[in-house]
């Protein structure tokens, strides 16, 4: 069965910054493939950009069922990290929103879900998300450097991003991305 998530960031900036999303997504899940609780899935539309990101390369002989997806570098995929198989989930869509100085990111996911236990753990599996990371650039309209950030939900907060020129971003205050199923 497919579950359909939307993962919320929304934050008060202090003046109006060019702000651009990152074109994945990264979810604990419990794996059905691995029959772990709590996998990280990397979600995402650029199978050679993903893989880059987080190994550096494209890791050829780690990966299970790769064929056909290092010749397609815009087709989606989403894999576990600790094991690098592929996962059955997608990014449907992804929101950016700036009314005055607040801005809204907005994930759309969709993956597969089956019920399993845990032998390691000796646990029941769980439909929900428990925790995300998304991630996006701002552009300084100080000094036009380009700042890379994440949030998710396991930091501590308050925190204040602030480029190295010394211009402040925002204040992220509360637990973000939110999670919700519909």
């Amino acid at each position: 069965m497919f579950i359909s998530i939307k993962i919320k960031v929304f934050f008060e900036v202090t003046e109006n910054i060019e702000i651009n999303t990152n074109d994945y997504v990264e979810v604990l899940v419990d794996c059905y493939e691995c029959k772990t609780l709590k996998r990280s899935i990397v979600i995402g539309k650029n199978f050679n950009a993903i893989a880059r990101k987080f190994f550096g390369y494209i890791p050829k002989k780690n990966f299970k069922d790769l064929e056909g997806l290092i010749s397609d570098k815009e087709k989606e995929v989403a894999f576990c990290t600790p094991n690098c198989h592929l996962f059955p989930a997608y990014l449907k869509n992804i929101t950016l929103t700036k009314s005055n100085k607040v801005v809204e990111l907005e994930y759309l996911i969709e993956y597969s879900y089956m019920e399993f236990f845990d032998v390691k753990y000796k646990k029941q599996s769980n439909i929900l998300v428990s925790w995300a990371r998304v991630g996006f650039e701002l552009i300084c309209p100080r000094c036009n450097t380009i700042n890379r950030q994440s949030t998710q939900n396991n930091i501590v907060r308050p925190f204040t991003v602030t480029c190295v020129c010394g211009f402040v971003f925002y204040t992220e205050k509360i637990s973000l991305p939110i999670i919700e199923v519909f």
